[in-house]
């Protein structure tokens, strides 16, 4: 023994720690969980809105199993996914480098969050009921300021976010969309141009036209997919785009009907329709696949691309205001702790 030091005295170290300090601060796990889930939720929300993405396979298999879709189910089922995509992760890649001490921490401290409510509780209670003064206070200054931190990186990251999409979406609102002629023997290519687009020439082939159910909350929908030719296509030849018609009345005209009177605009997407729509037209005979466009008709457009739609905004503020609220009110918790422990050490 040195020092007046007794041997067997010493802390004993954390998993994936240093002389009891974490390698992968808390602050830091928490900041990546943030851009986890706010880059999942998108990644939901784009697949749902556009038909394709990461999260398009939720669709797919509801249809498989029950012939038809539920958004809300879907964004359901992709909320477990994103929560249970962390652990999932850092279990593979501890696996892969089991010696990792950064991975280890970032397990252990991913473990500890993904615990039950009661459990959370309970450890929270009996080291609050534990620790002196000096500690309590510190506990409280900690969820305070942790309360804090997740609200301000929440309102930051929509911000930004919602930034980012005003100045990506409405950088050619306004202008005119961009023309796009067809041809019998070759893919539409866009390049840089808007997707917003009026096509010029194409011909709709009423007899094949495809219609796809679904609903959402319990209200039946319908969408029409109608082949569009140019001039000099030959039946049986490859179909290079198709016009999609939704029953949604923004886009729709009442008639509910494929192919509605009116220019041929809207915004085009490459890389094929889903899976569902491109098997019912290869059955039907129709050369549908990869190289096809779908054409998201809008009736509304009027030559011009148009701006941001405001429910993109509500979308990215009600995701980062969830978390903020959820923030200001630990913040709010851990405040009124800390004044009621400096009151009791001022008596």
């Amino acid at each position: 023994m040195r020092n007046g030091k007794r041997a067997g005295t010493s802390k004993p170290q954390q998993p994936g720690t240093a002389s009891g300090r974490r390698t992968a601060p808390s602050w830091l796990v928490g900041i990546l969980m943030l851009i986890w889930w706010f880059g999942g939720y998108g990644a939901v929300i784009y697949s749902l809105i556009e038909d394709r993405g990461p999260f398009t396979f939720l669709l797919r298999w509801q249809e498989a199993l029950f012939g038809g879709s539920n958004i809300l189910l879907a964004a359901g089922i992709a909320a477990v996914v994103i929560f249970l995509g962390p652990p999932f992760v850092i279990g593979r890649l501890q696996r892969r480098w089991p010696d990792n001490p950064v991975i280890a921490d970032l397990a252990s401290q991913i473990r500890r969050a993904s615990r039950s409510r009661a459990e959370l509780t309970a450890e929270s209670r009996a080291r609050w009921d534990t620790a002196d003064g000096a500690g309590k206070l510190r506990i409280a200054r900690r969820t305070r300021n942790a309360g804090l931190y997740l609200a301000a990186a929440s309102f930051i990251i929509a911000l930004v976010v919602a930034v980012w999409m005003n100045i990506a979406t409405n950088t050619d609102a306004g202008k005119p969309l961009t023309p796009v002629t067809m041809r019998p023997d070759a893919p539409i290519v866009l390049g840089n141009s808007s997707p917003w687009v009026h096509v010029l020439n194409g011909a709709p082939l009423l007899d094949g036209v495809f219609a796809r159910d679904y609903s959402i909350r319990g209200h039946a929908y319908r969408d029409y997919y109608t082949p569009i030719v140019p001039a000099g296509w030959r039946s049986g030849g490859r179909i290079y785009l198709l016009e999609r018609d939704d029953t949604i009345p923004r886009y729709h005209d009442a008639q509910d009907i494929a192919d509605p009177p009116g220019a041929l605009e809207g915004k085009l997407s490459l890389g094929g329709p889903r899976e569902g729509v491109a098997d019912a037209f290869r059955a039907a005979g129709y050369g549908v696949g990869p190289w096809t466009a779908v054409l998201k008709r809008d009736i509304t457009l009027g030559g011009k691309i148009p701006g941001e739609d405001p429910v993109t905004n509500i979308l990215i503020w009600g995701e980062g205001g969830l978390f903020a609220i959820v923030g200001l009110i630990v913040a709010f918790i851990g405040q009124r702790r800390l004044k009621r422990v400096q009151r009791a050490r001022d008596d």
